[in-house]
């Protein structure tokens, strides 16, 4: 079904201008309204965004129950998506989003667009009319992509607008379109009588889509020669060398263009896209994408035995799962029905299609948090003993593992007390929070060789020190030693904080009633000496105002 098959009524258009407007204005309060529980701020930013813009896609190409029936079941499912995701981010003031909310937003985006191009047809026409279903995708994709340009112009021709007035002392119009309360609606307005007057245009989408298709055609032959290249090359060079370089990943964005491309030429209406050469190149890659499956699978499964899952390799596998089933599927099309095997992978299109549906809802779900399932995987290779404490990433459950990283940080933090100080000062910095939340002094005595030595007031002033910075966690040894460093008689304190392959070093020193921290950095005449500080090492002090520090045979002076 064409988008311009049915047009409009003027009731139609006006209810969806109304519509738009009414989205633009919900947007600014949703936008004034910080102080708004998080799940039903996400919840209705996602239902205020994606269902007014579906109803001025669907409407007119689908009846009134069968609309209701797409629109309410995407809605609702962006319903729980959203609220899910927003409470994965609770406490906000100390859990990091992680891309929990970027994900969120792909999903919404990928899971509309297979909507769109499903609803029209129906499912029993989906099933049996593969180009319409791929030139309905590319029709949709372009007139969203229009509709944003010039959504956009219009911004950029009120913003013209506004500064030339403001040139001859005309500020009525800067205050007006820069407001925040007009840009919503105006924008909101203007994307949706783009979308208007695009759906009745079939025409320029028609020489769009006879445009791609050439070019299309171009790119699935260079591609095919990549494949069949690549496939040549690799039992001389052996796959060790693809691993060390991200080769399951390369591989699977080579077997998704391809896939893509096949889609694109052999589903738009061209009944021989090639000459018996070129069709014997394109068959060639495409028997090779099964291949290509198998690779990246060793792939990933020697990855995920080395380091476990994680979210990013939790998405391999799925993304993986669902590439294998089109290649080897679109592989035995052919082997059964050679010429005529673009006919039968409809099905095979529809079944991929509905399990990327299903799983793109369920990971946003308690059903398949692919967070929770990353913390507790992570967590039963430290307790069977596969990866030692000390080794655990704390900054990964942090960053992108939100909530669920977020209580498995307060856990490791409770039984790891006693056993591991080092990774329970780490885990505390990642958490921040308050000051009386700050590490403990007798933690700090126990990862700070040297710290009883440091007069009361030092300790705590190391104490704030290494509260506040909760970037520096990464520290694999720190201790602390006596100098005079000018001279003057009173004790200064030089703290080591050695890493795996540099160190920093401080100077505390007494002034003006409190400890000041000055940084130490090597002088440029002893750079040639530069080799990890050992504890042993003597500490003095050279030449005044502030003397350089010796340890050992390299010399640190103070950066003033």
């Amino acid at each position: 079904m064409s988008l311009s098959s049915t047009r409009l009524s003027t009731r139609q258009r006006y209810a969806l201008l109304s519509v738009a407007v009414i989205q633009g204005i919900l947007l600014y309060v949703l936008h004034e309204s910080n102080d708004w529980a998080l799940p039903f701020l996400y919840c209705a930013y996602a239902v205020v965004v994606t269902g007014p813009l579906l109803l001025s896609l669907l409407v007119g190409v689908l009846s009134t129950r069968r609309l209701l029936a797409w629109c309410l079941t995407f809605l609702a499912s962006v319903v729980v998506m959203s609220v899910f995701t927003a409470t994965q981010l609770l406490p906000d003031d100390q859990v990091r989003d992680g891309g929990a909310t970027v994900q969120l937003i792909l999903t919404v985006m990928i899971l509309g667009f297979l909507v769109l191009t499903l609803a029209p047809s129906g499912w029993k026409t989906a099933l049996e009319s593969n180009q319409q279903r791929m030139s309905l995708g590319w029709h949709y994709a372009l007139l969203l992509a229009c509709a944003g340009l010039f959504a956009l112009a219009v911004m950029a021709l009120l913003m013209l607008w506004a500064a030339l007035f403001e040139a001859i002392g005309i500020d009525f119009f800067e205050d007006l379109f820069t407001s925040v309360w007009f840009l919503y609606p105006a924008s909101t307005l203007a994307a949706t009588v783009a979308i208007l007057l695009l759906r009745e245009r079939e025409s320029v989408f028609v020489a769009l889509g006879n445009l791609h298709t050439s070019l299309m055609r171009l790119l699935l032959i260079l591609v095919a020669l990549i494949t069949v290249v690549f496939a040549m090359a690799l039992p001389f060079t052996g796959l060790h060398a693809l691993w060390g370089s991200g080769g399951s990943t390369l591989l699977l964005c080579l077997q998704a263009l391809m896939l893509f491309l096949l889609n694109s030429v052999y589903l738009s209406h061209l009944s021989r896209p090639y000459g018996s050469k070129f069709q014997w190149l394109v068959t060639t890659a495409l028997l090779i994408l099964p291949v290509f499956s198998a690779i990246s699978l060793y792939g990933l499964t020697e990855r995920i035995a080395q380091h476990g899952f994680s979210v990013s390799r939790y998405w391999g596998v799925i993304i993986w799962a669902l590439l294998a089933l089109l290649a080897v599927g679109y592989s035995l099309c052919w082997l059964r029905w050679r010429q005529q095997w673009v006919a039968h992978i409809g099905r095979l299109n529809i079944v991929v299609s509905l399990m990327l549906m299903a799983t793109l809802v369920l990971v946003n779900t308690p059903l398949a948090d692919l967070r929770q399932w990353t913390v507790d995987h992570q967590l039963a290779r430290w307790q069977q003993g596969e990866v030692a404490a000390a080794d655990l990433d704390i900054d990964y459950f942090h960053d992108h593992l939100a909530r669920p990283g977020f209580l498995a940080l307060q856990q490791l933090q409770t039984e790891l007390q006693n056993s591991h100080p080092k990774v329970v000062v780490a885990i505390q910095q990642s958490l921040g929070g308050s000051e009386d939340k700050k590490v403990d002094l007798p933690l700090l005595s126990q990862i700070i060789i040297g710290f009883d030595q440091a007069p009361e007031t030092l300790q705590q002033q190391l104490q704030h020190d290494i509260f506040d910075q909760s970037w520096n966690r990464n520290i694999q040894q720190r201790w602390l030693r006596r100098v005079d460093a000018n001279a003057d008689g009173q004790t200064e304190y030089v703290l080591v904080e050695q890493r795996r392959h540099y160190r920093d070093l401080s100077l505390y020193y007494w002034q003006q009633d409190q400890w000041q921290r000055l940084s130490l950095r090597q002088r440029r005449d002893d750079s040639d000496k530069a080799k990890p500080v050992e504890i042993d090492d003597d500490v003095t002090a050279i030449e005044p105002p502030w003397l350089d520090i010796q340890i050992g045979e390299q010399r640190f002076a103070v950066e003033r």
